[in-house]
């Protein structure tokens, strides 16, 4: 990103660009950053300025800052622990590890641990670092027939099976909020719905194929999108819970955020999630 003249500014884009993926690299940046913004502040308010709006940063040091941050975050994502049980793995054409898994999920948030489903990838096939679901302009997709092999896979194996269901509180009947029926039942309510899913840069084609459902925490859903004309498809979870992080906003009207880790779902919710996509995979061959 070029620095502007602009320093509150400056800070407030590699926040927000920290916010979607808290790496060491955009840590250091925004420390940078704040550091120029307490430095011009004081200097504002030296020569008689005045910002009423803008909060006072001057008994901030850039490490405090910083750290600040990085604990906001330790409440959050970086909190959560996981414990892998089994795994499904394909590679695409450039030999880009996918990853469906079947892990024991604990974080501060619940307390509990409980079975989870997580979609995983990586930026680069020879890389470490596991990817943030929106990255360098891009959100995160699959061919559809891929993420279905990962679901079969994963299924044989007996990640999907009885024993490993979610029997946290509001976990019993699982909603489907909108799927494909709803399109051609309801495409008002489906329309509307789409609205609180997609961001405003994104394209899915002229009639995706989506299906929300409802989560445990009533702040939260959890979607799969197909693109009806090329078959790629994702999954992604979505949020009103606007202290979480690592997030990133969608349209300006909407009061959901989507979460840019890349998506935790219950065995319940990927059973579903199965069913549909192997439904809409069998109607386009």
């Amino acid at each position: 990103m070029e620095p502007s003249n602009d320093p509150r500014n400056d800070f407030n884009k590699i926040f927000q660009k920290f916010l979607e993926a808290p790496t060491t690299q955009n840590r250091d940046q925004l420390l940078a950053a704040a550091e120029k913004y307490r430095d011009a502040w004081i200097l504002t308010m030296a020569s008689g300025g005045h910002q009423t709006n803008v909060p006072d940063p001057s008994n901030w040091a850039p490490e405090a800052i910083a750290q600040f941050y990085s604990e906001q975050l330790s409440k959050t994502s970086s909190s959560t622990k996981y414990s892998r049980k089994l795994e499904a793995v394909r590679s695409l054409g450039n030999g880009l590890p996918i990853k469906l898994a079947l892990q024991e999920r604990t974080n501060l948030r619940e307390k509990k641990t409980y079975w989870t489903v997580s979609w995983r990838t990586k930026y680069s096939p020879s890389g470490t670092n596991r990817r943030f679901y929106y990255s360098a302009g891009q959100y995160w997709h699959c061919p559809a027939a891929v993420a279905l092999e990962l679901l079969e896979d994963l299924d044989q194996q007996g990640g999907l099976g009885e024993e490993y269901l979610d029997i946290r509180p509001g976990n019993t009947n699982v909603k489907v909020i909108i799927n494909p029926d709803t399109q051609e039942k309801n495409p008002s309510f489906y329309n509307t719905q789409c609205r609180s899913i997609f961001a405003t840069d994104e394209y899915w084609g002229s009639a995706p194929k989506v299906v929300a459902l409802s989560d445990t925490n009533s702040d939260w859903k959890k979607v799969m999108i197909v693109n009806n004309e090329n078959l790629n498809c994702t999954f992604r979870s979505l949020t009103k819970n606007s202290t979480y992080m690592p997030k990133k906003g969608l349209a300006k009207s909407s009061e959901w955020w989507l979460d840019n880790a890349m998506m935790d779902a219950n065995v319940q919710q990927m059973r579903i999630f199965h069913k549909e996509l192997k439904k809409i995979v069998n109607i386009s061959q």
